[in-house]
């Protein structure tokens, strides 16, 4: 069911339809700033939205059966860690080994950043 939550959230994320309903904010750990503000389209309830006719199809070619969908955030075993810093934080060149699959620097990075594994 959650898997079919989410491919209808996916489906209709630009729909008019998708702007009722918004839940509540929640806040940043470790910083005043919520995550996605009450008018944010990310903030959207879509438990209640109809099921697009292809997401089977799309559950079937992701393999959601047999696969663990998740965001990429959080900490490790579980997606990329991240961390909030203030607007002042020094930036940094960073170098990746896989540098197309990351945004151009400098970055807000220190010592105490974590860092993806794997």
């Amino acid at each position: 069911m959650r898997y079919r939550v989410l491919v209808a959230a996916l489906a209709v994320s630009f729909a008019p339809a998708a702007l009722a309903l918004p839940a509540a904010a929640a806040a940043v750990p470790g910083s005043g700033c919520e995550l996605f503000p009450h008018r944010s389209i990310w903030n959207t309830r879509v438990d209640g939205l109809p099921v697009h006719e292809m997401s089977d199809a799309w559950l079937v070619s992701m393999h959601a059966g047999s696969t663990d969908l998740h965001p990429d955030f959080g900490p490790p075993d579980h997606g990329m860690p991240f961390e909030v810093v203030g607007r002042r934080h020094a930036k940094v060149a960073v170098d990746f080994l896989y540098a197309d699959e990351s945004d151009p620097g400098p970055y807000p990075f220190d010592v105490r950043t974590p860092i993806e594994v794997g």
